[in-house]
């Protein structure tokens, strides 16, 4: 009767999913993209000569699972399409005696077995004898690494994320003070966000922002690929790396943990910032804690008579790991704000401004007065203004009037244990030997996070403290069959639904106001409004991405070739609210001079908002379009839709018994973004006609997409063909030393976020960007779209009210290239890999990329634009009397274009040494040391670094100009890891209990520094020109000295550089020509970095089956404070501070508990 059970449990689940496989191949389109790898095997008999016809069966240790082939004339056999695990492989042929050998397949592994046949029996192997994460790739170009299960489970990790352990890597670059793109890593040489980050062989890409769609629990990982250069043709959606998670299957054992990580402040050490200003260590607390459990699935058993239940061994398997994130912690915020007797001193417009709003704390530190502040910026900074030029207004009040009062507030912050936040993660996977031929698995991810109000966002005043949310989904269906022992098909079915959001606080939307420029004494300067430290930044922000996923994988054996082919089809269906501009930007000044002038006077040098044009565009003088006030907001969600696939082959050609070489080309159409709502909310600014660029955009006009001279947002690229050849030779035939090497192409769509930002174009969105004519601090006066700007209290500023109907006047656009087409890099490598002794692996890697026609955004219609490049002004949609811009096109201010000027070059060498268990000394390791230059005109589409004061280039209408290192250069990095066993031997019970189950685990990075700009802010409207030296220039990267304030370095003394005027028309550096000698991008670099991590374990055993293991892990041993570059003080005008550093670093303990059965 169980049998008959088990067999319709089976039936039924075949039958259930019979259509849904029907419906994947049919679908079928691209990638194998996939979570499972391939034994390549070779047969010989006692005198080395190739055992045709030989009987192979692949027997999974864990489920049962059996898979069988036969060699062929030479030989060889293949067997493809297997899960990551533990293998029994057993050659039987003839008179000779039955040979089997364990093996360990890894994720997306190319695993080459020799067995040697005896006529005398040999005992099975129950050693690894292959794999374990050590492979010589003896197959294809590819180069990666894999993180083993070992490593995962047994390496500290400060915060448990597995992406952490990427670093572990050769070929890759922590991108530092960058966006957060892709995992966190440059990957050969290519910018963080071209990362494919796969699931279990499924994209588990957050395809709006390009980064993690979903974080999965440490416990739930069986392994990752990082594939770090010249991946092959099963693999796309990516220009740089592949980063490939396994998660864990069930078998027919039941094994499981339960734990808890626990980190409290009062066992980590203060801050190096905190003890320099004398603020006492912050409290914090983070637990993590959670259980995971897989086996045979046990169904109850219905009937008279018998056992009340079923074991599903060698059928059905589950696996579960839940774990759960609290982390409580809240630390002092300082800033600035300006003292009642300074509101009393100014116009009524900044009374009334500020009459609305109290700050969340009463004054608790340093009052500055005007004579202060007059003296921390600089008196000659302090110049005549366009709305006061009598005089600057601020430093004519009464100097010993108080200016600014700090207070200090408390928010929940990261003061060491992470954000603050409730999160929960759970993966849940059942696994299904359908029959010899078929397995399936399902799986399902879920990532449930809260973090607190004040995390996204804080402000010394109340009710503007924001937190975020994230509940992200993953499932994945995974079917393989084999039609043959030749030929295997692989289909998957996903669906991600990425849910999160950063609402508002208690405030409704209302104007941010801005100074317009930098701290006061190291600390900033907070006005009212949201985000009121971050100019240009966004909320509220909302919405759900869902992501379709039908992926068809092939493979076919015959003779001498392996065939891999397929097709992915994806859907994206993004459905966002982003409230850009909701609420108004209003800037006081281009510095910090101005800026405090105005806030007496009452003006602004610009403002923008977004308001709904009633499906109006802009026109210029005299025919000026007109919006009835009150305006309204503008409807901020769209339903943006995406279809895209690939199709790819690849044959693996042995040409000779120890050459392979691979011929695989790969095709990938990204679709054009379209609303699912209605076209006409898709709206571009499109080129006109014109023999220059220039031209071009005077002649351009806003479009809804229906109405366009394309009918879309831009063209269809269709031509994305991406070659990928490579020859791998087995050197000497026995698999243990191989020379690889070979070239490829590889395509990648532009992240949604991007484009995204059409929906700010009129006729339904309109950004109004209204900039005044406003000084710079060394006096030269640039004339704006407005002579003067009141500082509004009204979130729509001149739209707001009633009376007669207002000028919509020219706005910003958020432009994509009609021509715009897929980024795509080319790439190149060649490797030497030998076995220096059992699970020893020494490699040499040569990788380098081109990348070429990458994202980038820039602004084509900047101030200037028209007289330089036009011979004069342009009409305008404007408020000015002249009707006139010196703006390419006059219905627009800023055009920032989606556009194909990106370039980079890289090459690096990495030298790998690592080994499993060494020696059988119970220590594994890696150790690789990469050498490499990367260098590009723009390091990201955003530009996103801290240390990048453009958006886009410096010229945009000459990108040349930017190229230089990248903002991720690292010439020389070392990253290790190491999992050491302590052995012991002795007979004795109570010293075992004692002195046995230790273990020492432990990482080891260091770099050199990171490339920096210095910017010359001398003549800065819009853009800033870097730094043309006029002495030398010597950067203190080791031993800065110190500048007398709290944990402050100089880092780079320009005090004594001076500047020249711009010789161009414009008086400003908007364009060229700059001089001969201004430094290049990034010219100089910034200190170096090391941090050691190390843990030790013990392992106390109750039985064979049950023990628990108490860690102790320690994070930067040292207490090492590294020394950082200070990005906002890489700027220089004449007299002003030099570029400053400062150190950071603090050790963290983390204590654990973990029961194993």
């Amino acid at each position: 009767m169980e049998k008959v059970l088990k067999s319709k449990v089976v039936k039924g689940l075949s039958t259930a999913l019979a259509a849904l496989v029907v419906l994947v191949m049919v679908a079928g389109g691209v990638l194998a993209q996939t979570d499972a790898g391939q034994i390549t095997g070779k047969v010989t008999d006692p005198q080395d000569r190739v055992v045709p016809g030989a009987s192979i069966t692949v027997k999974s240790v864990g489920t049962g699972a059996e898979r069988t082939t036969t060699s062929d004339d030479q030989g060889t056999y293949t067997v493809v399409s297997l899960q990551p695990g533990l293998y029994d492989v057993t050659v039987k042929s003839g008179s000779f005696a039955e040979n089997t050998q364990r093996v360990r397949v890894t994720v997306g592994s190319n695993l080459s077995l020799e067995t040697k046949l005896s006529t005398e029996s040999v005992a099975a192997s129950v050693d690894v004898v292959a794999g374990a994460g050590m492979e010589i790739n003896t197959t294809d170009q590819q180069q990666s690494s894999v993180i083993t299960n070992k490593q995962i489970r047994e390496l500290p990790t400060l915060t448990r994320n597995p992406y952490d352990l990427v670093g572990i890597a050769g070929n890759v670059t922590p991108e530092g003070a960058g966006g957060g793109r892709g995992t966190g890593y440059a990957i050969n040489g290519q910018r963080s966000a071209s990362t494919s980050i796969l699931l279990d062989g499924g994209e588990n890409t957050d395809n709006f922002t390009a980064t993690v769609g979903q974080l999965v629990p440490l416990d739930s990982v069986q392994e990752f690929r990082v594939i770090s250069g010249n991946f092959s043709a099963e693999y796309g959606r990516a220009s740089g790396g592949i980063v490939n998670v396994a998660t864990i299957a069930g078998s027919n054992e039941f094994h499981g943990t339960l734990y808890e990580f626990n980190r409290i402040s009062r066992l980590a050490s203060n801050g190096f910032d905190n003890n320099a200003r004398g603020i006492p260590r912050q409290v914090f607390t983070r637990n993590q804690f959670g259980y995971s459990i897989g086996g045979p699935v046990i169904l109850p058993r219905f009937g008279e008579g018998g056992r009340s239940t079923i074991n599903m061994k060698n059928k059905v398997f589950f696996f579960n790991n839940t774990e759960w994130i609290r982390v409580r912690s809240g630390g002092a915020s300082k800033a600035f704000v300006p003292t009642p007797q300074l509101i009393a001193a100014t116009s009524a417009t900044t009374r009334n401004f500020f009459s609305r709003y109290s700050t969340v704390a009463p004054p608790s530190g340093r009052t500055f007065t005007v004579s202060q502040v007059v003296a921390a910026y600089g008196a000659s900074t302090f110049r005549p203004t366009p709305n006061s030029p009598g005089g600057n207004a601020f430093s004519a009040l009464p100097g010993s009037l108080p200016a600014f009062e700090e207070i200090t507030y408390s928010t929940p912050q990261d003061v060491g244990g992470g954000t603050p936040q409730n999160d929960r993660q759970t993966v849940i996977r059942i696994d299904a030997n359908l029959s010899h031929k078929t397995q399936l698995y399902g799986r399902y991810a879920l990532q449930d996070q809260v973090n607190a109000k004040g995390t996204n966002a804080s402000s010394p005043y109340a009710g503007f403290n924001t937190g975020s949310f994230n509940y992200n989904q993953n499932f994945l269906l995974n079917l393989t069959h084999s039609f043959s022992s030749k030929f295997v098909s692989n289909s998957k079915v996903g669906f991600n639904r990425l849910n999160g959001g950063q609402p508002l606080g208690d405030q409704p939307p209302g104007p941010s106001l801005y100074l317009g420029g930098t701290q006061l004494s190291s600390v900033s300067i907070g006005f009212p409004g949201y985000l009121p430290f971050s100019p240009g930044s966004a909320i509220p922000f909302a919405g759900a991405q869902n992501v379709y996923q039908f992926n068809q994988d092939m493979n076919y054996s015959t003779g001498a070739h392996n065939l891999k082919f397929g097709g992915q089809f994806i859907n994206i269906r993004d459905n966002k609210t982003f409230g850009a501009y909701l609420n108004a930007v209003e800037t006081l000044g281009t510095n910090s001079a101005e800026g405090l002038s105005n806030l007496v006077s009452g003006n602004l040098v610009s403002f923008q908002v977004a308001i709904d044009p009633g499906g109006r565009y802009p026109t210029v003088a005299p025919g000026l379009t007109k919006v009835t006030l009150p305006a309204g907001p503008p409807s901020f969600s769209r339903s943006n839709r995406y279809n895209e696939w690939a199709v790819y082959g690849n044959d693996s050609w042995r040409i000779r018994p120890r050459v392979t070489l691979n011929l695989g080309m790969r095709y990938e159409y990204y679709g054009v973004q379209h609303n699912a709502q209605d076209p006409k909310l898709d709206a571009n600014f499109y080129y006109g006609a014109g023999a220059t660029i220039q031209e071009r955009t005077r002649n351009g006009r806003f479009f809804s997409v229906p109405d366009s001279p394309i009918g879309a947002l831009w063209g269809k690229d269709k031509n994305n063909f991406a070659p990928r050849l490579g020859i791998a030779w087995d050197v000497f035939g026995d698999g243990k030393t191989s020379l690889r090497g070979g070239y490829g192409m590889a395509y990648e769509r532009n992240f949604g976020n991007v484009t995204f930002n059409a929906l700010f174009n009129p006729p339904n969105y309109a950004v109004v960007a209204l900039a005044a004519d406003s000084v710079n601090s060394s006096g030269r006066v640039t004339l704006g779209d407005v002579a003067t700007l009141p500082l509004y209290a009204s979130n729509l500023g001149p739209f707001a009210g009633t009376g007669p109907a207002r000028t919509l006047s020219a706005v910003s656009a958020r432009h994509i290239d009609q021509n715009i087409v897929n980024a795509y890099a080319h790439f190149w490598s060649a490797s030497f890999e030998h076995q220096l002794g059992t699970n020893t692996v020494a490699s040499l890697e040569y990788s380098a990329s081109a990348g070429r026609k990458l994202y980038s955004i820039g602004d084509i219609n900047r101030l200037g634009c028209g007289t330089v490049f036009l011979g004069g002004s342009t009409p305008a949609a404007t408020l000015t009397a002249s009707g006139v811009t010196s703006r390419c096109n006059g219905v627009a201010t800023s055009i920032n274009t989606r556009g194909n000027l990106g370039y980079s070059n890289y090459y690096g060498v990495t030298a790998s040494l690592e080994s499993n268990n060494f020696r059988n000394s119970g220590a594994s390791f890696t150790a690789r040391y990469t050498y490499s230059k990367a260098k590009d005109n723009l390091s990201s589409t955003f530009s996103d670094h801290a240390g990048s004061n453009n958006l886009g280039f410096l010229d945009t209408f000459n990108p040349n100009l930017d190229y230089g290192f990248s903002d991720f250069d690292v010439r020389h990095r070392v990253s290790s890891s190491l999992t050491y066993e302590v052995p012991f031997k002795g007979d004795s019970p109570a010293a075992k209990h004692l002195l046995g189950g230790w273990s020492v685990n432990g990482l080891v990075n260091l770099r050199s520094g990171y490339p920096f700009t210095i910017y010359d802010y001398s003549f800065a409207t819009t853009n800033y020109a870097r730094l043309t030296p006029s002495g030398p220039v010597v950067v203190n990267s080791s031993n800065p000295p110190t500048t007398g304030q709290p944990n402050q370095f100089v880092l780079v003394d320009t005090t004594t550089q001076t500047t020249a005027t711009p010789p161009g028309p414009t008086g400003n550096y908007n364009f060229g020509p700059f001089p001969s000698n201004m430094s290049k991008r990034n010219a100089f670099t910034g200190p170096g970095f090391w941090n050691v991590t190390a843990g030790l374990y013990k392992r106390i055993h109750f039985s064979e089956r049950v023990s628990l293991q108490l860690r102790g892990e320690v994070f930067n041993v040292f207490n090492h404070a590294n020394l950082f570059t200070d990005y906002g003080s890489n700027y220089f005008t004449p007299g002003s501070d030099p570029v400053f550093a400062y150190r950071d670093g603090r050790r963290n303990v983390q204590l654990a508990a973990k029961i194993i059965f």
